[in-house]
């Protein structure tokens, strides 16, 4: 089964506890090739009658999904655990979804995934666009978004499996851009790439093939150059916090969710980091890093939790492998301000061809979310327009 679908049946056992009994059910019959294959644009059609829902633009080409043992698994639980009433038939699969369940339904489905333009959209108008990180969305971006609105800056947004390989979002981003410029030869864009996302605009601009040729500068806040070590280990952060209740209290949704293959590419020294960072930079393309230096813990912290860990683990005659795996990961350094953001370290946050880098004391997520400030105020938004020397327009 694939690694991403285990997080998607652990979310529908979840909806179990969640009562729909009172809610209406909306029906969409989905026509089924082969009985397995279906079209992305007729699931999008059919959930926008449904819901009001709108959709990115659709991809350069129709795409045709298969309907795998693993969708089909991920839809029966979801049966049984009452979120939806499902049944397939030899040429069509018919659901019926309550609306507060349609977003699991276009995880499993792989629909509303790519680039977004505005309704308005103008291809000569300063244009950015937005591309969120890992277990994340453009919610999270929200912040960033407003400000560049509000000065006068055409945002468009890319939305992609935020835990899948970020080769097949890359070359969605891609195919995406590729298929905008030659509607629109004026168009040109700035890329603002929060964590996984700068690595995901990395393979577009990267792959030669791949490079749509309408980008003219890549920032990239926080992201992940040369791999975590949190890829890999955020089950024991979760674990040993809960050892240590004296530390400030931190939240850590930033590492506690699955990962999916995300994990594996994240990871330093896998074979997605090694094959990309031996690739040239686009020469029509300027990079940009912005480097977090506020960890989650100060170095004293750090060491605190360590010895406490150490201890509990001896206490309880946790065998030396297990044990000796923690305490690596609980001494990374991205854990550490100065050292890194909390999830990526700051040697990590630049990219092999980097023009500028620039350090904000802020953690990984501060990068894009600042709920305490004007979003015009937001320092790394202050960064970008100062770099592209761009001027309040209305």
């Amino acid at each position: 089964m694939k690694p991403q679908f285990f997080a998607l049946l652990v979310v529908w056992l979840g909806l179990a506890l969640t009562s729909v009994a009172d809610e209406t059910f909306h029906e969409l019959v989905i026509p089924l090739e082969e009985g397995r294959y279906y079209h992305r644009s007729d699931v999008e059609r059919l959930i926008q009658a449904r819901f009001g829902d709108t959709f990115a633009a659709p991809s350069a080409k129709e795409e045709r999904l298969e309907l795998g043992r693993a969708e089909k698994a991920a839809l029966l639980v979801a049966d049984l655990a009452g979120a939806m009433k499902v049944r397939f038939e030899s040429d069509r699969l018919v659901l019926s979804v309550p609306a507060a369940q349609r977003r699991e339904l276009e995880r499993i489905l792989q629909v509303g995934w790519g680039l977004e333009t505005p309704r308005r959209f103008d291809p000569t108008q300063r244009s950015v666009v937005l591309i969120h990180g890992l277990e994340a969305a453009m919610a999270d971006m929200k912040n960033l978004t407003r400000a560049f609105q509000n000065y006068g800056v055409q945002v468009l947004t890319f939305e992609y499996p935020n835990d899948g390989p970020l080769a097949l979002s890359g070359a969605r981003l891609s195919e995406d851009l590729k298929a905008l410029a030659e509607e629109n030869p004026r168009f040109q864009t700035v890329i603002v790439a929060h964590s996984m996302g700068g690595l995901v605009a990395r393979f577009a601009l990267e792959t030669p093939e791949r490079n749509p040729g309408c980008v003219t500068h890549l920032f990239t806040l926080g992201a992940p150059h040369h791999g975590s070590n949190l890829a890999v280990g955020q089950e024991w952060l979760e674990f040993v916090f809960s050892l240590a209740p004296h530390l400030p209290s931190r939240k850590w949704n930033l590492v506690n969710d699955g990962q999916g293959q995300a994990a594996r590419d994240l990871t330093p020294g896998s074979a997605f980091l090694k094959t990309l960072n031996l690739r040239q930079k686009p020469q029509n393309v300027e990079y940009y890093a912005a480097c977090g230096t506020r960890g989650f813990l100060t170095a004293a912290e750090q060491t605190t939790l360590v010895e406490e860990a150490e201890s509990w683990f001896r206490r309880r005659g946790v065998t030396d492998a297990k044990r000796l795996a923690a305490i690596r990961f609980l001494q990374s350094p991205e854990l550490c301000t100065g050292k890194g953001d909390g999830a990526v370290t700051l040697v990590s946050a630049v990219p092999p061809h980097a023009h500028h880098r620039q350090e904000f004391y802020l953690n990984h997520l501060e990068l894009v979310r600042m709920a305490d400030v004007e979003p015009a105020d937001h320092p790394v938004f202050r960064w970008i327009i100062a770099s592209l020397a761009w001027s309040k327009r209305p």
